[in-house]
């Protein structure tokens, strides 16, 4: 029993993934090791995901450094981020950093693309990912978390020599704790359309947007049956899960404003966007107003509009700000949609004109 047989934990929650200590900051995530408590300046704590890690910038060209050299070093800025955290990671972790430190000003990246998916489940991208804490609604109240950040949570018992089947599954632990949330908490959902006329274009997700469905992760992982994937955003049709999604979505950036204002900080939120027709990501050239899409024989609309009307929904009474991206080629790769050094350059100059009025 000692050799083949174990109860298998996983813990809750992530920061620091893939980093070497020398890239670690004193909150656990990529950045340098700046202390707020030495600093008579301003003070910004950048709070995000995978756009804020910019794993592929050296230390002194991510954005935190990048946003201090704009505004002249006449403020201190720090890192709270890690790839694939939704609000609720954020939220938990900026309740952390609050306990020992302070900031004037707290500005959170948000990603459209990912982060209303990411709040809905309780797992990492793909399906049953890395587990994490979740917050759910009740009679449109936030509730939750469903386990603490860090904490360690019982998965299933597992006999050793049978590990590497794990690999087939492609995910952590076998039991299916998306399903399971999905059953006890969400909405149901599908954003497809069923009256579509044969006049009507309709083109193949794949073709279209030259995905191979056997060597590209986009199509093979991007689950639109459930709604986790980074294209909900953009389809015209808002299912009961979808709606749900947005409003947890508000609530929960509502909760991080609470919680800056009860430390005395400001809250900013920004995000970027291409500009349709100039500068499109090379998976997102949607054709104007609309375009319908055949993804595993069901049919979806897609359009810039419908996403400007959910940002519209998710930003609701909050402080927010868009930022368009100017560079033609802003991506890292085509088949990577972070933004490339010299596009968070340009994202932290525009930034920084809203936190000269905010704080200096």
């Amino acid at each position: 029993m000692r050799v083949f047989y174990d109860a298998h934990f996983v813990v809750s929650g992530w920061n620091g993934q893939y980093l070497g200590a020398d890239e670690i900051n004193l909150h656990g995530s990529r950045g340098r090791k700046i202390s707020f408590k030495k600093t008579k300046m301003p003070r910004v704590l950048l709070l995000g995901d995978s756009q804020v890690v910019a794993s592929a910038s050296k230390l002194e060209e991510m954005p935190e450094s990048q946003l201090e050299g704009v505004l002249g070093n006449k403020i201190v800025c720090t890192s709270l981020a890690a790839g694939g955290w939704g609000q609720d990671q954020q939220l938990l972790n900026l309740k952390r950093f609050f306990r020992t430190q302070k900031a004037e000003l707290v500005a959170l990246w948000f990603t459209p693309m990912n982060d209303v998916a990411n709040n809905l489940f309780p797992t990492h991208f793909p399906e049953n990912g890395w587990a994490k804490p979740t917050f759910w609604l009740e009679n449109d109240s936030l509730v939750g978390p469903n386990e603490r950040q860090n904490s360690l949570i019982y998965a299933t018992p597992r006999i050793r020599i049978l590990e590497p089947l794990k690999l087939l599954y492609q995910q952590p632990f076998i039991f299916k704790r998306d399903q399971k949330w999905e059953r006890k908490r969400l909405p149901e959902n599908d954003q497809s359309i069923s009256n579509v006329t044969t006049a009507i274009e309709i083109n193949s997700f794949v073709d279209r947007l030259d995905i191979s469905c056997s060597d590209h992760w986009f199509y093979k992982y991007e689950n639109f049956e459930n709604g986790k994937n980074s294209f909900s955003l953009w389809i015209d049709k808002v299912s009961p899960r979808m709606e749900y999604g947005l409003k947890l979505t508000n609530k929960l950036l509502q909760e991080i404003n609470e919680v800056c204002t009860a430390n005395n900080s400001k809250l900013l939120i920004f995000w970027t966007e291409f500009q349709p027709g100039f500068n499109d990501f090379p998976s997102r050239k949607f054709k104007q107003p609309f375009e319908y899409f055949k993804i595993k024989e069901k049919i979806y609309r897609f359009s810039h509009e419908a996403y400007s009307k959910n940002m519209k929904k998710i930003m609701e009474g909050l402080p927010s700000l868009a930022i368009s991206l100017k560079a033609q080629k802003w991506w890292r790769s085509s088949e990577d949609s972070h933004l490339n050094t010299s596009a968070n350059a340009q994202v932290m100059s525009d930034l920084a004109t809203h936190i000269r009025s905010l704080i200096l």
